[in-house]
């Protein structure tokens, strides 16, 4: 079997949520333990790594202790970006690692069968994120706020995550982007396509939401009580 090592950010200071959104309840638990369940009881992932803000490694280490999350093996501070943190994510997985999903840590509510997807994607292709479709149409803007070009939306997709990548590949993506200068790059797959590679596309799910306002933890709120925690077992492939 492969070594699967999940790398979940949660190195924002909450800014347009009005507090440290990692550490809100949701459904009687910290939001980022709600995140790091599905990786905890996942059968194929090995180990987990969580990149918080330096202030709160301890308090987070705290906190996945007392919640028992122990396929946790490290808990690194975050840089200055979402790349920088990413970054110091990966170099703390283990050498060892063969496949890494990197995962938000405001995106609670990831299903099992999203997991599984995702990993079966991983034993066909080097690098591969998780869309939805968009419902609304998409503009482009020129300088002055005036309407430039309507894409096509049909060929147009959402972005979630986790993001999959074998562990050499999206290493080599970092250390590319760093020789280039390229410091803004907000998403991993954004790398790959920057070093000249392909990433695939696997199905998110709508229910996959990120927590960015108060509003989202209330609805995430009702998605786990309709889903009967369903959402969180794992069903093996026949």
């Amino acid at each position: 079997m492969p070594q699967i090592t999940a790398v979940i950010l949660a190195s924002g200071n909450g800014s347009r949520f009005g507090r440290p959104k990692q550490f809100a309840l949701l459904a009687g638990l910290p939001l980022l333990i709600q995140t790091i369940r599905p990786f905890q009881q996942n059968p194929l992932i090995t180990s987990i790594v969580m990149v918080t803000r330096e202030a709160d490694c301890h308090k987070v280490e705290n906190m996945i202790i007392s919640h028992q999350m122990d396929k946790v093996i490290r808990v690194t501070p975050g840089g200055a970006s979402r790349q920088e943190s990413s970054w110091f994510g990966l170099k703390s997985c283990p050498a060892n690692s063969d496949f890494v999903l990197i995962h938000d840590g405001a995106r609670p509510l990831v299903s099992a069968a999203l997991l599984q997807r995702l990993i079966m994607a991983l034993h066909s292709y080097p690098a591969v994120n998780t869309v939805i479709n968009t419902a609304d149409t998409i503009i482009e803007l020129d300088s002055n706020n005036f309407i430039k070009n309507i894409p096509d939306r049909s060929r147009l997709r959402r972005c979630q995550t986790p993001q999959g990548f074998h562990y050499r590949l999206i290493k080599e993506a970092h250390q590319y982007a760093i020789r280039q200068g390229l410091r803004e790059i907000t998403d991993d797959c954004g790398l790959v396509l920057a070093m000249g590679g392909k990433v695939f596309t696997i199905a998110g799910e709508e229910t996959n939401i990120k927590i960015t306002y108060e509003q989202d933890l209330q609805i995430a709120e009702k998605l786990i009580s309709n889903s009967q925690n369903d959402v969180f077992q794992y069903t093996p492939t026949p």
